[in-house]
């Protein structure tokens, strides 16, 4: 995932789309473009701001395609397989994915549906099914919008029995306990990604990378953050923390609309044209909430951020 000690930087990508709701390879090249010359990792096709809940299986295929092509192994290429019902349809994206040369697959707990809690056997099935079958490397994702967490023995006997297993991710992480138990359960080679939502405390406490929304917009801020982490420039990291987490304020501005939102920031920043598939709203048609966007990217100093680190780094 990264060298001994230092920090790895992915992006969960949104997918560009065109005026008749299909996906826009030609503009989905161009922001991909942008993020791996950043030295972001890329993880794409997630159920959040990937949008996959809305495609096809060869719709998504389409994006694994497109984000291999783009890095040629610049950065890493994860599939994020949205979250499924059954093993099944895991296999079934995992599949593609493997095709397209990705070079790994992030997987989610068994979406139960209705708020049904499966049980650890349930768990077991669900997940040996898909291992048994997927020879890429995987990370299990664990989220508490799936309403319950994996315990830590439970992941301890997956990580022992299924060596492709590489890392876990912990999105919005606020139990640390939970993670201590469970770092300490796991074999010592799993390595652990959170989310934007404490990463300094995060990076500090053992985890090992950290893949988030807002590089969408500030690839290059996001990478200047992780650089000055690995650094050991806390002082910098610090300082570009707060002007990360103010972008992704604005990111969560609609909750459970991220797509939404950044795909609309993009484009009052010149970035994107703001299309999300309906039942999703797409607020680039509303010129007044596009100037407002403007003005508060403007406000942070975004597009001037981005082009001074872009001179620097690049």
């Amino acid at each position: 995932m990264s060298s001994q000690g230092e920090k790895a930087l992915f992006c969960s990508t949104i997918t560009p789309l065109d005026v008749d709701f299909s996906i826009d390879v030609e503009g989905l090249r161009n922001h991909l473009n942008r993020l791996v010359a950043a030295r972001n990792g890329l993880w794409v096709a997630s159920g959040g701001c990937g949008e996959a809940f809305q495609f096809s299986t060869s719709e998504c295929r389409v994006v694994y395609d497109t984000a291999v092509e783009v890095a040629q192994g610049r950065v890493p290429v994860i599939a994020v397989v949205r979250e499924s019902r059954n093993a099944a349809a895991v296999c079934e994206l995992a599949s593609e994915a493997r095709a397209a040369g990705v070079d790994g697959v992030h997987i989610y707990q068994v979406d139960g549906g209705h708020a049904m809690v499966p049980t650890e056997r349930e768990q077991a099935a669900y997940f040996e099914e898909i291992l048994e079958f997927v020879d890429l490397p995987v990370t299990i994702g664990i989220h508490g919008f799936a309403g319950y967490v994996p315990s830590p023995t439970f992941m301890q006997n997956l990580c022992e029995k299924y060596e492709q297993i590489e890392s876990i991710s912990i999105m919005s992480i606020t139990d640390y306990p939970y993670f201590f138990e469970l770092k300490d359960a796991v074999p010592s080679r799993i390595k652990f990604v959170c989310g934007a939502i404490n990463v300094l405390q995060c990076f500090a406490l053992g985890f090992d990378a950290v893949s988030m929304a807002p590089n969408n917009l500030i690839p290059w801020s996001s990478r200047h953050f992780v650089d000055s982490y690995n650094a050991r420039d806390l002082e910098e990291a610090s300082r570009s923390l707060r002007f990360i987490s103010h972008v992704h304020s604005l990111c969560l501005k609609a909750p459970f609309g991220i797509a939404r939102e950044v795909k609309s920031l993009l484009n009052a920043a010149g970035w994107g044209n703001g299309i999300v598939r309906p039942p999703l709203e797409s607020r680039c048609l509303d010129a007044d909430y596009v100037q407002e966007q403007l003005n508060q990217l403007r406000k942070l100093g975004v597009i001037e951020a981005e082009a001074k680190f872009e001179s620097l780094m690049a």
